[in-house]
């Protein structure tokens, strides 16, 4: 009987197996999205140690030490990874390496520069001097984060999405491991930040020596620094458009555990970072993983000269049903969920998750559209369009302040935030609606 068993299940194993490598999408997605979906495992596995070793003080300061962190690592390599998927040739692409990863050196000398000589004063300005003793350690995190940006990249380029998802569970499972041995010395929050530096390392060594062994020779004989600057300026509208949206993308994540800070505490910015964690795991699993394989494949496909209505419609629809269990778990259950889970003073956080899990399922269901915006060449106007709803966004977590409490703010938070996504969502399918009717009139004129 269970010979009987097994042979079924090899069956089933090797049908499924089969499927994936006919359909090369859902095969690429798979491979990468089981890397990201593992490190998310373990990174929730680990979160009800972590928040019964650390204090929500703690959390806050992570929070505040990732947001600052991000106002340089989110403009570290100018964008410019986006494009690694573009060119035809190779060796284009290995030189957008090469760029990517020297804009990452000079970004991270630039926040030495910068918080030496004005870190103390910027930290006072924002009301956060518990930052303070770890302003040193921005610079790294910097140059960790910033330098692991474009690996996944060109790994995504060159079809190996194996080596980039078991980078992935190594940065996953080397920083929470330092997280957790840190915490059980009572270290504080620097055992936080130290945790998320070190799982950046991890990855970064892996997939370059993975990179390198496969593609040294490749990237050393392709690079320049003259093709390095003929590309950066041909590509120039990624640092002149997509990194100032990415910024002020960033600022919207980042920001509110700042400004919680200043109109709340540093508990409530801890309880934020918490709730913020859970409701966008599933725009880690797999958000980052569809944008990768997406984007090579809607790029060659539209530089064919073929609509992308289908594939974002296809995507798009999937994602809906990806998000709708634990869109619905969270909004019903997320207090006593988190309670059990993280512990009864972590409650207040499955409160926040009942309303930013609104905006984060919008976000989460947005991304193929976003990734169609470079393609599609609307980088501009959808700067233009963070530029003009940022600040309002961002506004209401103060206002409300005056007149509610922080599950006030956070709710009025992510309704705005919610209207920002369904803006984005039905522009970019009107745009790949009327391409598509371009399409077909085209073809109908050659015949």
């Amino acid at each position: 009987m269970n010979h009987i068993r097994f042979s079924r299940f090899n069956g089933y194993s090797e049908r499924l197996l089969g499927r994936l490598r006919g359909h090369g999408f859902i095969r690429d997605v798979t491979i990468l999205g089981m890397g990201i979906g593992g490190a998310q495992v373990i990174a929730v596995a680990a979160a009800p140690v972590l928040t019964r070793l650390y204090s929500p003080h703690d959390l806050g300061i992570l929070a505040l030490f990732t947001a600052a962190s991000a106002i340089f690592t989110i403009a570290a390599t100018g964008r410019y990874e986006m494009a690694i998927a573009l060119p035809k040739s190779d060796a284009d692409a290995a030189n957008i390496l090469g760029l990517s990863c020297l804009i990452v050196l000079l970004m991270a000398s630039l926040a030495a520069v910068t918080l030496t000589m004005a870190g103390h004063a910027l930290i006072q300005t924002f009301g956060a001097p518990e930052l303070d003793p770890f302003l040193f350690l921005i610079p790294v995190a910097v140059l960790a984060i910033g330098l692991y940006q474009p690996l996944p990249w060109w790994a995504a380029r060159r079809q190996q999405y194996r080596q980039s998802s078991v980078s992935q569970i190594l940065r996953s499972t080397g920083g929470t491991g330092v997280q957790i041995a840190l915490g059980l010395a009572k270290s504080g929050p620097v055992g936080l930040i130290l945790g998320t530096i070190i799982g950046q390392l991890i990855a970064i060594s892996f997939l370059a020596a993975q990179v390198g062994r496969r593609d040294g020779q490749l990237i050393a004989a392709s690079v320049s620094l003259k093709e390095m600057w003929r590309l950066g300026r041909d590509l120039r509208d990624f640092p002149k458009f997509n990194m100032p949206r990415a910024v002020l993308y960033s600022m919207a994540q980042t920001v509110p555990p700042i400004l919680l800070v200043m109109y709340f505490d540093a508990a409530v910015a801890g309880v934020y970072w918490l709730a913020t964690r859970v409701c966008q795991m599933p725009i880690t699993i797999l958000g980052e993983t569809v944008r990768q394989v997406l984007y090579q494949r809607a790029a060659a496909q539209f530089n064919r000269g073929e609509g992308l209505l289908e594939m974002l419609t296809k995507s798009t629809v999937g994602l809906v049903f990806i998000m709708a269990v634990p869109f619905f778990i969270t909004v019903f259950y997320a207090p006593a969920v988190f309670a059990i889970a993280f512990g009864e003073e972590w409650a207040q956080a499955g409160i926040f998750s009942q309303w930013l899990v609104i905006p984060s399922a919008l976000d989460f269901i947005c991304g193929p559209s976003v990734t169609l915006i470079p393609i599609y060449g609307y980088q501009r106007l959808l700067l233009v369009f963070d530029c003009l709803t940022l600040v309002p966004r961002l506004a209401v977590i103060p206002l409300i302040s005056y007149f509610g409490g922080d599950v006030t703010a956070i709710a009025a938070y992510s309704i705005a935030n919610a209207i920002f996504h369904m803006c984005i969502l039905g522009f970019v399918f009107l745009h790949a609606w009327r391409h598509r009717c371009s399409v077909v009139r085209a073809a109908s004129a050659k015949a």
